[in-house]
């Protein structure tokens, strides 16, 4: 059988944390924790982690978890990954397992349970949480959609899916960085946002065509009307993607970053700030 890692991105509170580490060490051998809080909630976590399997590392809060998925995969030991984010649970660990066990594919596409909030309707989205080390590539866009290499297999729901907390309500976030930096091209983002309408059940079949008409043009006009300085660094983003640009692939460099602003304001300016640090090192 398969050594399995867990893995799991959390800027949420500690006993939250630790429950979906014991959920993933039901089936997983060890669990990778990249905790994004505060430094001294780092330090409260590890202080109150009693199991030497749970290993956690610090990292800067940037607003989201796509740029350090990198960073975390390189950290686990083993090369089949089973990722969760806090608020999710697998709806059959033991069907986890099996899969991963089976060697049957290097990723695993699987269905998540979102709510609409209408009527208590469960809608799905499509997520990759179990997959093998070298199998998949995040670029570090917000809700991005990686990259597979090798063999993908999408699992059916009534087989196992995903239970993502209630109190989300398939409601999805957009923050500030799609608006300052909005590093997906105008009609990936209209299909994006399409999508999760669809999905959602807030938008019917018939007004896809004109949603994304609406979507496409608002995203294009506000690409149209940033500053220069911007669309260079988007151009950068694009060609590399947010985690490759800023290092974040490189454990070492995420130590020092962590180190470095610790005690400092953290979140979404803090990386439109390290966005701009490098952009004024390239051009010097």
């Amino acid at each position: 059988m398969a050594r399995i890692s867990g893995l799991i991105f959390s800027a949420d509170p500690i006993k939250e944390t630790l429950a979906a580490a014991e959920h993933l060490l039901e089936f997983t051998d060890e669990v990778v924790i990249i905790y994004a809080k505060s430094h001294n909630d780092y330090k409260k976590i590890k202080a109150d982690n009693g199991d030497k399997r749970i290993r956690i590392f610090y990292a800067i809060k940037l607003g989201y978890p796509e740029p350090f998925r990198t960073y975390g995969i390189k950290l686990c030991r083993y090369s089949k990954i089973a990722m969760l984010d806090v608020d999710e649970r697998f709806s059959n660990t033991g069907k986890a397992k099996e899969l991963l066990d089976s060697g049957t594919a290097d990723t695993y596409s699987l269905y998540r349970m979102e709510w609409s909030g209408e009527g208590n309707k469960a809608a799905y989205t499509k997520q990759y949480r179990l997959f093998s080390k070298h199998s998949i590539e995040w670029r570090g866009y917000l809700h991005e959609t990686p990259r597979i290499t090798g063999r993908k297999i999408s699992i059916a729901k009534e087989t196992l899916h995903i239970i993502h907390g209630e109190g989300n309500k398939g409601r999805w976030r957009y923050y500030e960085l799609d608006r300052v930096f909005p590093v997906d091209k105008p009609m990936r983002i209209a299909i994006r946002e399409a999508y999760v309408g669809y999905s959602s059940g807030k938008i019917h079949a018939f007004g896809i065509l004109a949603f994304l008409m609406q979507k496409y043009l608002q995203s294009r006009k506000e690409y149209e009307g940033l500053p220069e300085k911007n669309k260079l660094i988007i151009k950068k983003l694009r060609k590399q993607g947010v985690i490759r640009y800023l290092g974040l692939d490189n454990p070492k460099k995420v130590r020092m970053l962590a180190e470095k602003y610790k005690n400092k304001e953290q979140g979404i300016d803090l990386l439109i700030k390290m966005l701009n640090e490098r952009y004024e090192m390239d051009k010097g």
